[in-house]
């Protein structure tokens, strides 16, 4: 998610995930305040990241593990497969399901059993990844046999 920048006439407020940034034309001061973001570990921001994306392309339907900030539907189950997902959003009919992992955690034993167990349950499943960290995310899925049931989705 980038920057959003809203003006006022007597105002200039920047957001980002991790603050919202508040400039008084009047005296030039500036208030700084950390984002609900700032408060999550590096997984939770990236997931809080990803379902504010999902919201911002038109996603309505959607739930996410441990967001409580955000206007979601709890009723929409993450269970898939054996494991239980990290984002469930449907759109057009469709139900897709997005485990979300931080570079660090990418090519754990944990990991890699958690994804063999979601990859049982969806068609419809992705690996959500920093951009940075999408070509390793692919190997890994290459090398444990999972690229043809898990797509990777490069994240900011």
């Amino acid at each position: 998610m980038e920057a959003k920048i809203q003006e006022t006439s007597d105002h200039i407020q920047i957001s980002t995930p991790l603050y919202q940034i508040l400039i008084k034309k009047s005296d030039w001061s500036l208030y700084l305040k950390a984002s609900q973001a700032s408060k999550y570990s590096k997984h939770q921001a990236a997931v809080l990241r990803l379902v504010e994306q999902l919201i911002d392309h038109g996603a309505r339907e959607i739930n996410a593990d441990g967001i409580t900030e955000l206007p979601l539907n709890g009723n929409l189950s993450l269970a898939c497969g054996q494991g239980r997902a990290d984002v469930v959003y449907i759109q057009d009919g469709v139900t897709y399901f997005i485990e979300v992992e931080t570079a660090d955690r990418l090519g754990r034993q944990q990991t890699t059993e958690q994804l063999g167990k979601l990859a049982s349950g969806s068609e419809n499943l992705f690996l959500a990844v920093p951009i940075a960290a999408a070509a390793e995310a692919g190997r890994i899925l290459r090398l444990i046999g999972l690229n043809r049931r898990i797509q990777v989705l490069p994240i900011e």
